[in-house]
């Protein structure tokens, strides 16, 4: 038996409002919102201005969807619609003061990329005050206890999903730049 994939994938409301101001095609928009962690709802009250800005604004936001227009025009115009906080801060009191993270998104992962170099420094301060022998033993007891590297990551995963108040998981086979973590689904069914 032949299965044939669906022409249309499933579309928000936000992105087929969005193509039916700028005519950009419901799945180009969708993909936009989805890729590049747009805010739907302010993207879509900066279209629904009704005067000739707001034209040109729907003119404008049809070419950088389409890809019509050049990449720093485009990553300034997302930077500005994105649902994402840049440089999320992580307090790691105990180890080494706050550590800050530029979050992203892909394939329904959440990314946290150390923001500056000085971060990425924090980070290996906090990995190294943990693999002391006496930190070992505090966290043996705990359930950590493995050691610089994963012990940091369960740190980070702690402080995550504080801020979330969702459970998250890790991605150990994640390879890309930063740290990567999935939600964890159950968790959130949990919470409907």
């Amino acid at each position: 038996m032949i299965k044939l994939k669906p022409l249309l994938k499933e579309v928000s409301d936000a992105a087929y409002t969005i193509h039916r101001f700028t005519n950009c095609g419901q799945n180009a928009a969708q993909d936009f919102i989805d890729d590049n962690n747009i805010d739907a709802e302010k993207l879509i009250k900066y279209l629904k201005k009704t005067d000739n800005e707001g034209l040109r604004n729907r003119y404008m936001v049809r070419d950088i969807i389409g890809g019509k227009t050049d990449k720093n025009a485009k990553q300034k115009f997302i930077k500005s619609f994105s649902s994402l906080n840049e440089n999320t801060g992580f307090d790691f009191p105990h180890w080494s003061g706050n550590v800050k993270f530029t979050p992203s998104s892909k394939d329904g992962k959440i990314i946290l990329v150390p923001s500056s170099m000085k971060d990425v420094d924090g980070i290996d301060v906090i990995k190294q005050k943990i693999g002391g022998a006496a930190t070992q033993y505090r966290f043996a007891k705990s359930g950590m206890g493995k050691g610089g590297d994963a012990d940091f990551l369960e740190l980070l995963k702690q402080q995550l999903e504080k801020k979330l108040k969702l459970k998250v998981v890790l991605d150990k086979g994640y390879s890309g730049a930063g740290y990567a973590f999935d939600i964890d689904m159950d968790d959130l069914l949990k919470k409907l």
